[in-house]
């Protein structure tokens, strides 16, 4: 019978909050920092992380027939992606929110550039690829809008 890694969506979700979110808050980065259970009907504090599941791929397990020779059963690999949204401010004035949008992307950066095994503490977390974009969000409808970026973490676990 395969193996699949014992962790689960919600503490991936929780460890990037500890990690990531809660050391920008303390650093004065953010105002405030969301995981997937805790996200808000409206934005009522830019700087704000919201960090939640996006998707699941399971790939079968390398090297089986080495596996099934030793008697080990093959461990299956996951890939999962969590997005974490940053609010940077109001959309209002451009240089203004580029300033604060750039301010806390460089400070995210920095964070996920210092993550080395066990990756956000947990152990099932092999390895993990980032990349990040621009993005104006609507939020609570077209009214609101805000400058942010969307940080997209893809997590190899096995």
């Amino acid at each position: 019978m395969p193996r699949y890694a014992d962790v689960k969506i919600s503490e991936i979700c929780d460890a990037i909050d500890t990690t990531l979110g809660e050391v920008l808050v303390t650093a004065g980065v953010l105002i405030r920092s969301q995981s997937y259970d805790e996200l808000t009907e409206g934005m009522n504090d830019p700087l704000t992380l919201q960090i939640y599941p996006e998707e699941e791929e399971e790939v079968n397990a390398t090297g089986s027939t080495q596996q099934k020779t030793f008697g080990v059963d093959p461990v299956i690999e996951e890939n999962i992606t969590i997005f974490v949204d940053f609010y940077a401010r109001a959309r209002s004035v451009i240089d203004e929110d580029m300033s604060e949008l750039v301010t806390g992307i460089d400070a995210i950066r920095d964070n996920l550039k210092t993550q080395h095994c066990p990756i956000f503490g947990l152990a099932a977390l092999k390895t993990f690829k980032w990349s990040w974009k621009r993005q104006v969000f609507e939020y609570d409808g077209p009214q609101e809008k805000y400058m942010g970026a969307r940080f997209i973490l893809k997590f190899i676990v096995f």
